[in-house]
């Protein structure tokens, strides 16, 4: 469905600084620690990995948003197991740094190979110390109505319905209408993507999913307004016409 794509599109941190004006001292000490967690990983010394990524942070030489994207990706190209087993240690191991990066990492690397268990890792996350994240709350809503669908597929002869997620690259399914007797709920999706849109009113991004998820519910009324004010907002946003 949408786990290889969104994995490497939505990253917790984008590439935001010009890297013109990355001082060469900066890029020196950024690429030494690239190469040595590297080489940690590599020896499957994931502590020692940890022990420099939380001391580079600490003494300040390097921001996270710095470091956070080419790190994964250096981890992620030897080893996606590696990569999860180095979050994990992260998110055991601190609550300060990134916070919430690694915990959303850990959620793409596992949407890449097992949605339930990518259920299972932002579900705790957003009950815990990213219930106040919007990135958390609507990737749970857009998780559930992925695996319902899932579901209502396993356990009925599947009709193609008008719910489609078709205007995003992301997801590429139809929703079934309605609430049916699943695991998982339309009604859940639909709370944790409202509540994506409290905490971050400004983040289009889930809210073409958010619509799709009324519409099968039966709330046209309220997907058409909501499309409607964000459409106000902003003519360039894509939305569902």
């Amino acid at each position: 469905m949408f786990g290889n794509t969104i994995s490497k599109k939505i990253r917790p941190f984008p590439v935001e600084r010009d890297e013109r004006r990355v001082s060469p001292h900066v890029r020196d000490i950024r690429l030494k620690v690239l190469s040595d967690i590297d080489a940690y990983i590599r020896q499957r010394e994931y502590g020692k990995a940890s022990s420099l990524l939380q001391t580079i942070l600490n003494t300040g030489a390097i921001q996270v948003k710095e470091i956070w994207n080419p790190l994964t990706a250096v981890i992620r190209a030897q080893d996606h197991t590696a990569l999860g087993v180095f979050l994990d240690l992260i998110i055991t191991e601190t609550r300060a740094h990134p916070p919430f990066a690694a915990s959303m990492e850990r959620f793409f690397v596992a949407l890449d190979s097992n949605y339930d268990d990518a259920y299972a890792i932002i579900l705790a996350f957003s009950t815990d110390t990213g219930s106040k994240l919007a990135m958390a709350h609507g990737f749970l809503g857009i998780i559930i109505a992925c695996l319902r669908e899932l579901e209502v597929r396993r356990t009925n002869a599947f009709t193609a319905c008008a719910h489609v997620f078709k205007h995003s690259e992301f997801a590429q399914f139809a929703i079934s209408g309605g609430e049916q007797k699943t695991k998982y709920s339309l009604t859940n999706a639909e709370r944790h993507l409202e509540r994506a849109l409290e905490l971050d009113p400004e983040c289009d991004f889930f809210v073409p999913f958010h619509a799709q998820v009324l519409v099968a519910l039966g709330k046209t009324e309220h997907a058409t307004h909501m499309l409607e004010q964000r459409y106000t907002k902003d003519k360039n946003i894509v939305v569902l016409r």
